[in-house]
C-alpha cells in the first residue's frame, strides 16, 4: 500500500533508520535509550505515562481492555487517560510475563515516531517531485520542526504527528485503497492520542465534502466509507476504554484558554520539563495570554520563507499537488478557526471574545487544548513551501535555495535545539 517507486528504496530506509537513531540518541542520550532504564521518566508529566503503564501491566486483563482501575478513580479508569500510548500498552502487556520488571517502551516510541516522521515526509515530497536527493534534504525540515521536538520532552504520545503526514500522503496517493488507509489511520490515531483522532475526523470530513462537491455521483461511496469506518472507530474506542467516564467528564475545560495566539507562528517562546527558553537566536520571545503555550507553533526563520512561498503559490499557476487550492484554503481556515477558538488574542492583547451558547461551548470543550489543531496547517506550510521551490526553480538553483533555507533554519533553531540535548 505504501510504495516508493525508486531504486533507492533500501537506501532510504537504512538512511532514515540511521537518522532516527542519531536523533533519538541526541534527544535521550545513550543511557535513556535503554528499554530497561526508566529513571528519566519520573520528571514532570513523563511520570504519568510510565506509572499508568506500570499499573496497567501489573493488573489482569479486564473489559474494556483498557480498564486500569488501580491507577486511581479520580485520574480516569482507562489507559487512554494517562497518555501512555494505548497501542504500545496493549502490545507489551501481552508479553508482560517475559519482560523485565523495569521495562519501559517510551524510548522505542520516540525512535519509531522520529522514523515515521521522516518516512512520511519523504514519501510526500518524493511523490510530489520524483527527486530522491531533493526529498532527502527536505525531510530535515520536518524532523527539526519545533512543534515536533517540543513534544519530545513533555508529551511523548503527541510525537505521533506522523499520523497527520500519513493522512496527507493518503490523499496524495492515487491508490484505490484510500478508504482503507483512511480507516486504518483513524483507528490507529485513537490508540495513540485522541487529539490526532479529532484532527483526522476534521480532515476526512473536508475530504468527503469536496468529493461530493466535485462529483455528486460519489455520495454512495462516501456514505459506505463512513458507515464502515466510524462504527469501527467507536468500537475501538469502546474496547480501549474511552467511554468509561461520564460524557460530561470527558468534555473538560480549557477551550478558549489553551488556544492559539495570533503571534504563534512567529513566537519562539519554548519550554520543557526543566525550564523555559527562546528557540530562536534571532527572534525575541513574545508574550502570550492564558495557556496559549499549547498553541506553540514557531516556524523558524527558514519556515518564514516557506510560509512566504506558500502564500505565493496561491497567486502563481503551479501544478496542483494532491488537493485543490480551495481544499487547502478550507483546511487552513477551518483549523485556524478551531485553533484560535472564540478567544482571539495577539500577544497579551485580547481583540475579541465571542460569547458561545453553552451547548456549542460544551461540544467544543472536547477539543480543550485547541491550539494543537494548528498542526495540519503548520505541516502544509512546509509541504507547499518546499513544493513551490521545486516548481519555481530549476536545476541546481532549487537545491541551493533549499539547502540555504535549511541552513538558516538550523542556525536559527540552534538555541532551542541545545535544550533537547
Amino acid at each position: 500500500m505504501i510504495k516508493v517507486k525508486n531504486n533507492n528504496i533500501y537506501i532510504i530506509h537504512i538512511l532514515l533508520l540511521i537518522i532516527s537513531f542519531l536523533t533519538s540518541l541526541y534527544l535521550l542520550g545513550f543511557d535513556n535509550l535503554n528499554f530497561l532504564n526508566k529513571n528519566w521518566l519520573y520528571l514532570g508529566d513523563l511520570s504519568t505515562y510510565q506509572i499508568g503503564w506500570e499499573f496497567f501491566r501489573n493488573d489482569s486483563w479486564k473489559f474494556p481492555l483498557g480498564f486500569n482501575p488501580n491507577y486511581g478513580l479520580e485520574l480516569g479508569n482507562s489507559i487512554v487517560f494517562s497518555d501512555s500510548i494505548p497501542l504500545f500498552a496493549f502490545i507489551f502487556k501481552l508479553f508482560k510475563n517475559f519482560l523485565p520488571e523495569n521495562f519501559q517502551y517510551f524510548s522505542l516510541w520516540i525512535v519509531l515516531s522520529v522514523y515515521l516522521q521522516l518516512l512520511f515526509s519523504y514519501l510526500i515530497i518524493f511523490n510530489l517531485t520524483k527527486n530522491f536527493y531533493f526529498s532527502v534534504i527536505s525531510i530535515f525540515f520536518f524532523i527539526l520542526a519545533p512543534i515536533f521536538l517540543h513534544r519530545s520532552g513533555i508529551h511523548l504520545s503527541l510525537m505521533g504527528q506522523w499520523i497527520i503526514l500519513f493522512s496527507f500522503y493518503i490523499e496524495l496517493n492515487n491508490s484505490k485503497s484510500k478508504p482503507i488507509l483512511r480507516g486504518i489511520n483513524l483507528i490507529l490515531s485513537s490508540l495513540i492520542h485522541f487529539y490526532f483522532t479529532i484532527i483526522l475526523i476534521i480532515l476526512n470530513s473536508l475530504t468527503y465534502l469536496f468529493l461530493l462537491i466535485e462529483k455528486k455521483s460519489l455520495y454512495k461511496k462516501v456514505i459506505i466509507e463512513i458507515i464502515l469506518i466510524y462504527p469501527l472507530l467507536l468500537i475501538t474506542m469502546y474496547v480501549a476504554g474511552y467511554f468509561m467516564i461520564r460524557p460530561e467528564d470527558g468534555l473538560g475545560g480549557g477551550y478558549g484558554y489553551f488556544n492559539l495566539n495570533l503571534n504563534s507562528f512567529f513566537n519562539p517562546s519554548g519550554f520543557n520539563n526543566s525550564n523555559s527558553f527562546n528557540w530562536s537566536i534571532l527572534m525575541p520571545k513574545q508574550p502570550l495570554n492564558n495557556g496559549e503555550y499549547e498553541g506553540f507553533s514557531y516556524l523558524g526563520i527558514g519556515g518564514f520563507f516557506l510560509l512566504f512561498f506558500t502564500i505565493l503559490s496561491f497567486f502563481k499557476n503551479i501544478k496542483e499537488f494532491f488537493i485543490s487550492k480551495k481544499e487547502i484554503l478550507s483546511i487552513f481556515l477551518v483549523f485556524l478557526v478551531f485553533a484560535i477558538s472564540h478567544n482571539i488574542n495577539f500577544g497579551e492583547v485580547n481583540f475579541i471574545t465571542i460569547d458561545l451558547n453553552n451547548v456549542i461551548l460544551g461540544i467544543l470543550s472536547s477539543f480543550r487544548a485547541s491550539g494543537r489543531l494548528i498542526w495540519p496547517v503548520y505541516y502544509l506550510i512546509f509541504i507547499l513551501g518546499i513544493f513551490f521551490i521545486f516548481n519555481s526553480f530549476s536545476g541546481k538553483k532549487r537545491f541551493i535555495i533549499l539547502i540555504l533555507l535549511l541552513s538558516i533554519q538550523l542556525i536559527d533553531l540552534s538555541n532551542g535545539l541545545r535544550e533537547y540535548y
